[in-house]
């Protein structure tokens, strides 16, 4: 039994470090992108794309 022991401590521990690694891909893509078109924001934080009306909310 104690050589099963690490194995469980493991398994119990991954699905914790993927959902932080989920939550910080998604902290990461909303202050690098337009949350309305998807593209890339530009250094000023403003959507790049001139044919997305909503990502001028931020002006």
């Amino acid at each position: 039994m104690r050589k099963r022991a690490p194995v469980f401590a493991v398994a119990a521990v991954m699905p914790l470090v993927a959902a932080i690694g989920g939550l910080a891909y998604l902290l990461w893509w909303e202050n690098t992108h337009c949350l309305f078109c998807g593209r890339k924001l530009d250094p000023d934080g403003k959507c790049s794309n001139p044919d997305c009306s909503l990502g001028r909310l931020t002006d």
